[in-house]
């Protein structure tokens, strides 16, 4: 099973993988957030494993990347989407270096990876800040990223 969300929905995506990571085969985040100071979800088991999709709009100032308060919610300051990569990449036991992989377009998509082995598996932890986006689902041609057919793709690999 896979789970997506976007924003607060994206919120939710990593609470069920957090709480349940046996469950999914990998999950995936748009425009969402991974904790606040409100709070945060628990940390899985250590060692968990669980496949990992974060796409985030360099110009969110709904959920802003670099964390801080947030233009619809001024009274909650959101983690830096940094914190949810660094999370996921310790829960997951990581151990291996992240890397950026550079393309044509590596000024307007950014994206930072690490593959975590264990059993003969290998379960990716990984990144995509989008330049040009902001709160919302991006999509080719305007964002120069498809969230769509890579989060599909993404599931593919697992």
């Amino acid at each position: 099973m896979f789970a997506a969300g976007h924003s607060l929905g994206g919120r939710f995506v990593h609470e069920l993988g957090t709480r349940d990571p046996e469950r999914f085969r990998a999950i995936a985040d748009v425009s969402g957030f991974y904790g606040t100071s409100i709070g945060q979800p628990a940390a899985p088991p250590p060692g968990t494993l669980l496949p990992v999709l974060i796409v985030h709009g360099a110009l969110d100032l709904t959920v802003p990347p670099g964390g801080g308060p947030g233009l619809l919610f001024p009274n909650v300051n959101f983690q830096p989407t940094q914190f949810t990569y660094d999370s996921w990449y310790a829960n997951n036991g990581c151990t291996e270096p992240t890397f950026r992989l550079l393309s044509i377009i590596a000024l307007l998509v950014d994206i930072q990876r690490t593959n975590c082995t264990a059993s003969r598996s290998v379960r990716a932890v990984e990144f995509v800040s989008v330049a040009s986006l902001g709160h919302h689902w991006p999509a080719i041609p305007d964002d120069f990223y498809d969230a769509s057919s890579e989060m599909l793709a993404f599931f593919d690999s697992q």
